[in-house]
């Protein structure tokens, strides 16, 4: 009996270790989120917060026939903030840009550009960044806040309720990975607790505290089961949405202006494409509940949601 309790618990910490997630090179985080507008609705987003450095976040020296000082992606948010704080958004949206070409992008980061801008009027691209900050750190507040200010100023259709401050997000913003490995996890711990409750009984004591843990690891796995299985069905995935971020649009029932409007896209809409054809998308659209709109977009205004490595939205 003690080797199988040993066995169990080895196996529990493999499986514990196995499901941390690997960290995703990104910028230093900061000290705090950035302070959100009033709920009344403020006339403008907040400034970006001041990172906290980390040794760990440097990036490797330029090459040599490159001229410039080299600097690390910590004195390069550094930079972007100071630039942001003094009025200079161009400035201060170069170097965030220049972080996320380099894979250092995190949840901070966008919020901050989507802040910037936000001051400097370009607001299909703000609501753009919110996303993308929302896609890395779906429960933050201000992030989120920031993007229903948006949403009231603007207009704009989205499958995402702004309005539910806790559970208005789509299920493409669930963690699949840690689902997945608490299912996992779960779905073993209830296999092996049958087979020593019913192929060997335990010693006096045991069995109710066992059979407690059998009754707490049941409804653990049933739910995260059900959450990963929404996560991976999702109609509507992050990677797969594009935003309106230019002025505003419309849906079409024919790949020509000069057929029947659909529906007019307000800056910041979220479309789905489902076919290319020109200069067109045939999309669906987000519409009121269980109706499913689709029609032609011009696509020259729109941008993916999330154009780059899936792997953070797992």
């Amino acid at each position: 009996m003690p080797r199988l309790i040993s066995f169990l618990a080895f196996l529990c910490c493999v499986l514990l270790a196995n499901a941390a997630p690997e960290p995703a090179p990104s910028p230093p985080a900061t000290a705090g989120e950035a302070v959100p507008p009033k709920a009344s609705i403020s006339p403008s987003p907040p400034a970006p917060a001041v990172a906290a450095p980390t040794a760990s976040d440097s990036l490797p020296a330029p090459e040599a026939a490159k001229s410039g000082p080299a600097y690390s992606a910590v004195e390069k948010f550094d930079r972007a903030v100071a630039a942001y704080n003094t009025g200079d958004y161009s400035e201060a949206r170069n170097a965030f840009l220049e972080l996320v070409k380099e894979g250092h992008l995190s949840a901070p980061l966008a919020h901050n550009l989507a802040n910037i801008e936000y001051k400097s009027g370009n607001l299909g691209q703000a609501s753009l960044w919110y996303r993308r900050a929302l896609a890395l750190q779906p429960l933050n507040a201000e992030t989120r806040q920031n993007l229903r200010f948006l949403q009231h100023k603007l207009g704009f259709h989205t499958w995402d309720s702004t309005q539910d401050m806790m559970f208005g997000l789509s299920a493409s913003h669930l963690p699949g990975a840690t689902l997945r490995h608490t299912t996992l996890l779960a779905a073993w711990g209830v296999v092996i607790l049958l087979v020593w409750l019913m192929w060997s009984p335990p010693r006096p004591g045991w069995r109710w505290p066992l059979v407690t843990l059998l009754a707490l690891l049941l409804p653990v796995g049933s739910v995260s089961g059900a959450l990963w299985w929404l996560k991976e069905n999702d109609a509507h995935p992050l990677d797969k949405r594009y935003v309106l971020t230019g002025a505003d649009s419309a849906a079409y029932a024919s790949p020509a202006e000069a057929s029947s409007l659909l529906i007019t896209l307000h800056t910041g809409s979220e479309v789905m494409p489902l076919e290319s054809r020109g200069n067109w998308f045939y999309c669906e659209i987000p519409s009121q509940p269980d109706t499913i709109l689709r029609g032609w977009v011009r696509h020259a205004s729109l941008e993916p949601l999330w154009p780059y490595p899936a792997k953070p939205l797992e």
